[in-house]
């Protein structure tokens, strides 16, 4: 779960998120296990770029979902993730 600031100018506003992943094999699943700190600080950056107006719609949703897969999977040599969920998705 992340919970990060947006970068709304006229409120502060805040995204409370879950990711679920889907690999492609079982190296690229223990791969991605050593490099969670990595993940994580990816996310944690890329979210907080995103206003709430940009990710609310569900197209929104879709560019940020693929801007994650693809700078993660830049991350990853042996596997590549193949699906991201969110499974929580909560602007306040």
């Amino acid at each position: 779960t992340f919970i990060v600031n947006l970068s709304d100018e006229d409120l502060q506003r805040f995204l409370k998120t879950s990711i679920a992943v889907e690999m492609d094999s079982e190296d690229g699943l223990e791969e991605a296990n050593r490099r969670m700190p990595q993940i994580k600080d990816h996310i944690v950056t890329l979210l907080p770029t995103k206003t709430s107006k940009e990710i609310l719609s569900a197209e929104g949703k879709n560019v940020l979902r693929t801007q994650l897969m693809e700078g993660l999977n830049g991350l990853l040599s042996t596997g590549r993730i193949t699906a991201l969920y969110f499974t929580d998705f909560v602007i306040q």
